[in-house]
């Protein structure tokens, strides 16, 4: 069995979903295609609600014949509501026909966190002006964040705050 999510650099894990953005998979696999189905049920608890904090997921997963592998997609669902961090534990007994493991997955749902920014003034440059620096002020929001600025519709650099020159005139964003 494997674990992951879509947003593994948050909580240095690959188990972390974010409520409306990232989702997770749990893929069962076998190591040799199989004759018949193999059919695999769980059990679904932890502190988030099935059907409300994330999406139904049932209680059993199906490799079908042929193949070595099916996965179940974990995707929370975005409420608005700040709820804390919620779990989703998903217990399955797996055999080899001969010997039985209990196995325990766990995904942590987080609240998707609203980002803001300070309102950046209209600036004109005016002769014998120097450079200056444009700091965004982003706050909030889900880590890591990405910028990408603009100059005249081009992409100038993706660092987080800018330094203009004054023989650079033209629109920023």
């Amino acid at each position: 069995p494997g674990q992951s999510s879509d947003y593994s650099p948050w909580s240095g894990n690959d188990t972390t979903l974010v409520e409306g953005c990232f989702p997770g998979v749990l893929t069962f696999e076998i190591s040799e295609p199989l004759e018949v189905d193999y059919v695999i049920t769980y059990e679904v608890g932890g502190t988030a609600t099935e059907g409300v904090d994330y999406n139904p997921i049932g209680n059993v997963a199906t490799i079908p014949i042929g193949s070595t592998a099916t996965s179940i997609e974990i995707e929370p669902i975005y409420d608005g509501a700040v709820e804390g961090n919620e779990l989703v534990s998903i217990y399955a007994t797996l055999s080899d026909g001969c010997t039985e493991v209990e196995h325990t997955f766990n995904y942590e749902i987080v609240d998707r966190l609203p980002m803001y920014m300070d309102s950046l003034p209209d600036t004109a440059f005016c002769p014998g002006d120097l450079a200056f620096t444009i700091d965004p002020s982003i706050y909030g929001g889900i880590e890591p964040i990405t910028y990408e600025w603009l100059y005249n519709g081009l992409l100038l650099t993706n660092q987080e705050i800018i330094t203009i020159q004054p023989d650079n005139l033209g629109i920023y964003t």
